[in-house]
Formats: structure tokens, C-alpha cells, sequence
């Protein structure tokens, strides 16, 4: 079976956008429409005012069904980059805290 991974996700060009504006609602009821998804933490730049996510999916296949076949094309209908991170997360369950 494949392993649980954490997607880090940002959408570095927003800063002229507000986190309102960016109609986290209706992104969160895509977003559960998603097979895998167990969790995500929205995050907003301090400093950037970029706005992402931090998920947690139960494969990394569909985490990056995730990434394929929605948040590249919210990037590309914003008008924006999308970046991208996943993280294994087997490895680390011992040590975080």
C-alpha cells in the first residue's frame, strides 16, 4: 500500500488578493471531493501574502491526483504559479512531537 504523505501547497502571485477573496469555501468543498484527503490547514504569508495549504493525504498517488487535477488548473484560472511539496510522512511520525 502506498504510504500517507503531507502536501505543502503555495500560490506565491496572490498578494494582491485577499484570503476572503480567494473563496476558501468553495476551494474546501472541492477540496474534500478528492479521494485521500484526511485533513488541510489553510496558510497565508505573513510577509509574502501568499496563500496555501498544508494536507495531509492517505497516498501520495492521490495527493498528486490533487495537485493533476485541481490545483493547477485553480492556478492557471487566477492566473498564478502553483508550488509544491510532498513529504513522506511513515518517516517522521516517531519524531514529531
Amino acid at each position: 500500500m502506498d504510504a500517507a504523505v503531507f502536501l505543502y501547497v503555495e500560490f506565491p502571485g496572490l498578494a494582491t488578493i485577499s484570503f476572503d477573496e480567494f473563496v476558501r469555501r468553495d476551494a474546501d468543498i472541492k477540496t474534500k471531493q478528492f479521494p485521500g484527503i484526511k485533513s488541510k490547514t489553510w496558510l497565508f504569508g505573513i510577509d509574502t501574502k501568499s496563500v496555501g495549504g498544508f494536507y495531509e493525504f492517505n497516498s501520495r498517488g492521490n495527493a498528486q491526483n490533487y495537485v493533476d487535477n485541481y490545483l493547477i488548473a485553480v492556478a492557471n484560472k487566477l492566473g498564478v504559479e502553483v508550488t509544491y511539496k510532498l513529504f513522506l510522512k511513515t518517516n517522521t511520525n516517531n519524531a514529531s512531537i
